[in-house]
């Protein structure tokens, strides 16, 4: 019997052989956002080369928490499954003790999909067009920076240069990325860190000037914008991240077959395209336990900046 063919009868129960129950990927973000693609992109991958019935549900709600309860408390059968992001899985334990799940035990990772790079951006008007023009611009003007809310990516990124700059910037959250956007562009915020793909489009038509990108490297779209490391802080990273887990408990057999369709996808040329175009960085194939591992290492490094900086969610 082909793995197809034992892939669906360890999902079916007898009665549904010929009508597989739904797996549901459950993504913790409204319709039309990065997570969301990637769910369906994932959703889609598996429907089509394990022949499951995927259907991709939609729970936002309390910082991606409403979501992450939904599927630790599914039952661990492989038919519910979650599009996770760092924010989720490594952030907001600390960042909310009472997110309702433990990452580390109400979860089983499957596959690490992607990173979400940010992007350092100021408004044009300033007279700012290196990382090294901030920061002196910084040392004699005072200087704010939006986020999309308390403990976002934009907030942590923003609060990592702090640290390695040793700069005295006040932080001013937004209740999303597109108001805190809609300021900077107004010239009422000077800096922020936004997401790479929803920053391109203001970038390539001037709207905001981009000083640097987060990643290690430099992205594929934007090969003209340094990395933070080049232009001058040493180590500095911060991109989000995208993974799907699962129940903790689903069995083990379910979790690899999963894993190595995932990997066999991430590692053609075309899917390394596609996220690319998303102003993603695809990210080397990573086993469950691979990806356990960098999670929790994810947990630890976030968490300890949250603590020292006396960060809260939003009330």
């Amino acid at each position: 019997m082909s793995t197809r063919r034992l892939f669906m009868a360890a999902l079916a129960t007898p009665a549904l052989a010929q009508a597989p129950r739904p797996t549901t990927m459950v993504v913790p973000f409204p319709a039309g956002g990065t997570t969301d693609l990637l769910g369906r992109m994932m959703a889609e991958h598996w429907r089509a080369d394990l022949g499951l019935n995927m259907v991709v549900e939609n729970r936002p709600g309390a910082g991606t928490t409403l979501g992450a309860q939904f599927v630790a408390r599914a039952a661990p059968d492989g038919h519910t499954l979650l599009m996770a992001t760092s924010t989720t899985l490594a952030v907001n334990p600390t960042l909310m003790p009472n997110a309702g799940y433990n990452p580390l035990t109400d979860f089983t990772p499957i596959a690490l999909v992607a990173a979400v790079p940010l992007v350092l951006i100021v408004n044009p008007a300033l007279p700012i067009r290196s990382l090294a023009d901030l920061i002196a611009h910084a040392r004699t003007e005072r200087l704010f920076y939006a986020s999309a809310g308390n403990g976002t990516p934009h907030h942590l990124a923003g609060e990592l240069f702090k640290r390695a700059t040793g700069l005295d910037i006040t932080h001013v959250p937004y209740r999303g990325s597109v108001p805190a956007m809609t300021d900077l562009i107004a010239g009422r915020m000077p800096m922020m860190f936004m997401d790479g793909p929803p920053a391109l489009p203001m970038i390539r038509d001037g709207r905001v000037r981009a000083l640097a990108v987060t990643s290690r490297t430099r992205l594929a779209a934007t090969p003209e914008i340094p990395t933070m490391i080049e232009a001058g802080i040493a180590e500095f990273e911060a991109a989000a991240w995208q993974g799907v887990v699962a129940p903790a408990g689903t069995p083990t057999e379910l979790i690899a077959r999963l894993a190595a369709s995932a990997a066999g996808m991430l590692a053609r040329p075309e899917t390394g395209a596609r996220l690319t175009q998303m102003g993603l960085v695809p990210l080397p194939a990573a086993s469950p336990a691979e990806f356990g591992a960098y999670m929790r290492a994810e947990l630890e490094r976030w968490g300890a900046l949250i603590r020292a900086a006396s960060i809260t969610a939003d009330p």
